[in-house]
């Protein structure tokens, strides 16, 4: 590896570091839905009746 390459990792080490000393998850195994099943089937069954009126955005 270069110094260059060397040094981005260090930092993110250091980072990590003090992610976990703080007391936070950086890789944390769980999430909160925002939103039932049921809802999102909803909001999709929705968006397929108005389907002819949806343009493409680019991105």
């Amino acid at each position: 590896m270069d110094d260059r390459t060397e040094g981005l990792l260090g930092s993110r080490y250091l980072k990590l570091d003090r992610l976990r000393k703080e007391g936070i998850d950086p890789y944390p195994a769980r999430c909160s839905p925002s939103q039932g099943i049921r809802d999102v089937v909803a909001l999709f069954e929705a968006m397929e009746d108005d389907r002819e009126t949806m343009q493409a955005i680019p991105m």
